[in-house]
């Protein structure tokens, strides 16, 4: 097993709700002596959800034994006897009762105004927010948070992912990292970004653990002076396969962005849901429509093949980039900005790819960045598409990985010729796998991939468990992940993972010195402790 404790919050900021117990078991099981980070870790979920009896008292009776100096001793003290008047399920009976909806939000509903205790309530709503059901978080929100004051900013956070009014002047006493994190990004969002920084260093001085804070903070001062479209040739490329509506709202939202002068290419993958005549009339419907260059093939011939035929087009190969969109994606207006300078901040990056969200209106998190989870003979087990569902700006930053998503993601055309970067194997059609197999190649090869959480694009197409129905489906998935496995020998694979985590710590070191001076000294004395640890 690659991933530990401690990597998991290097590489991921944060560690999910779900799994604080078992991560600190896992610290306390290795080293007695890290006490202080297994205590941060049961404190910052016990923050998002103080009424498991349990939880509560590990981290009182942990409390007396951190070195690290942290901002929960007074929220605990605070807090205690109001929250042990709630005291009485465990979440491993919730848990239990929870599992048995298989998440039907209906079922939730039910369950939610049969039983008015706040922990099962906290738990149905943590699901709602994951499913990405607005509309039932909204209704139920609203009335969970008028019953209990500690739902109070978790509601203002989902006020603020549903673009709903927050009142900024929240009190100050209570105030915990979630306070100051929302606080952040509302400012953020506004354009204040001295304001976001000076709520962000607020939040890192109360939990020191939150490593993500450390990325956004860096980035907060790399927006401006982003470059020019223009002043690069830059070819965007598509083929679409019976997705005609879903399609027209790819182009539309590409056109409405900012891609200059550009040009776009669409490859009508063989589709037979419509002919090539209707296809072309949809098209011209588009402002801008005469910018698109279009392609019928008469048979389907799969994804790798149809990025090939596209990757070999000549005004992809005469391009400085190349970008391979899905036909289902929606995207932000300066996205193309942002990746030109990842191409300009980071010289060996071959590809970079993007934030990708659920097509709800709570955003939820589909798939950033993944590394690897286990390798072996025959063996490749990735880290989860989305570590946590819900979007706290865990994600917002960049950071060199092992592989992105390829429904938004560019390549820079020298850097692949340089490094002689192989196609996409056509192993792997019609579809599943081609992309994430290309980005271990890259890095193989010498290149390096990079994730850009700044870019938030909306996948129309739950890429996840979701998307798969029927045993089939599943078969083909497996088929193409067995043949990807046999690709790579053992020697490969550890060659590949050492240079993504080196890669990785090197850039985490770089930003580090570069905004250390600003940093809370227990942030600075958190950073040098998670780097010494072995766990």
């Amino acid at each position: 097993m690659l991933f530990t404790p401690r990597q998991h919050l290097l590489f991921f900021g944060s560690l999910p709700l779900d799994y604080s117990f078992w991560f600190a078991k896992q610290i306390l099981d290795q080293n007695n002596s890290n006490i202080s980070l297994a205590f941060l870790v049961l404190a910052q979920n016990l923050v998002k959800n103080p009424f498991d009896k349990t939880h509560f008292q590990t981290v009182e009776s942990l409390l007396g034994k951190v070195a690290i100096d942290h901002g929960y001793k007074g929220w605990l003290i605070e807090n205690k006897e109001q929250i042990k008047k709630f005291w009485g399920l465990t979440t491993d009976k919730i848990l239990s009762l929870l599992e048995a909806t298989k998440n039907d939000p209906a079922v939730l509903k039910r369950i939610f105004f049969e039983n008015n205790h706040p922990h099962i309530r906290w738990h149905i709503l943590f699901r709602i927010w994951r499913l990405g059901d607005a509309d039932l978080l909204k209704n139920l929100g609203q009335i969970f948070a008028k019953e209990c004051d500690y739902f109070r900013v978790l509601w203002n956070w989902i006020k603020f992912r549903l673009d709903l009014d927050i009142d900024i002047t929240l009190e100050k006493r209570n105030r915990t990292y979630l306070d100051y994190n929302l606080l952040a990004e509302i400012f953020f969002k506004q354009g204040e970004v001295e304001e976001a920084v000076k709520y962000w260093l607020l939040s890192l001085k109360f939990d020191p653990s939150q490593i993500y804070l450390i990325y956004r903070i860096y980035e907060s001062f790399q927006i401006s002076n982003l470059p020019n479209v223009n002043d690069y040739n830059i070819h965007i490329v598509l083929y679409t396969y019976n997705k005609l509506d879903t399609t027209f709202r790819t182009l539309n939202s590409l056109l409405n962005s900012d891609i200059g002068n550009s040009k776009i290419t669409l490859l009508n993958n063989g589709s037979t849901k419509f002919s090539p005549s209707i296809l072309e009339d949809k098209i011209k419907q588009l402002d801008g429509f005469n910018k698109i260059n279009l392609i019928h093939l008469p048979v389907n011939i799969g994804a790798p093949a149809a990025r090939n035929w596209l990757w070999n087009l000549p005004d992809s190969q005469e391009a400085d980039f190349v970008v391979f969109l899905d036909d289902d994606v929606l995207l932000p207006h300066e996205w193309l900005k942002f990746y030109i300078q990842d191409f300009l901040n980071f010289p060996d990056i071959v590809v970079v790819g993007p934030k990708v969200v659920n097509p709800n209106g709570l955003r939820t998190i589909q798939y950033v960045f993944r590394y690897f989870q286990e390798i072996g003979r025959y063996k490749i087990r990735f880290t989860a598409n989305s570590p946590e569902q819900i979007d706290w700006g865990q994600y917002d930053y960049r950071r060199p990985c092992l592989s992105v998503m390829g429904c938004c993601h560019m390549f820079d055309v020298r850097r692949w010729k340089q490094k002689q970067i192989p196609w996409f194997d056509v192993r792997f059609s019609p579809s599943q796998v081609d992309d994430l197999e290309h980005d271990l190649q890259i890095w193989l090869q010498g290149g390096e991939v990079l994730y850009d959480g700044r870019v938030e694009v909306m996948h129309l197409q739950d890429a996840g468990k979701n998307a798969i129905k029927d045993r089939a489906s599943w078969a083909h998935v497996w088929g193409n992940h067995m043949k990807m496995e046999a690709k790579f020998n053992e020697k490969e694979l550890s060659v590949i993972n050492t240079r993504v985590v080196e890669e990785e710590k090197k850039y985490f070191r770089k930003i580090f010195k570069e905004i250390r001076d600003i940093l809370p000294f227990n942030a600075v004395d958190f950073v040098s402790f998670l780097m010494k640890q072995k766990i």
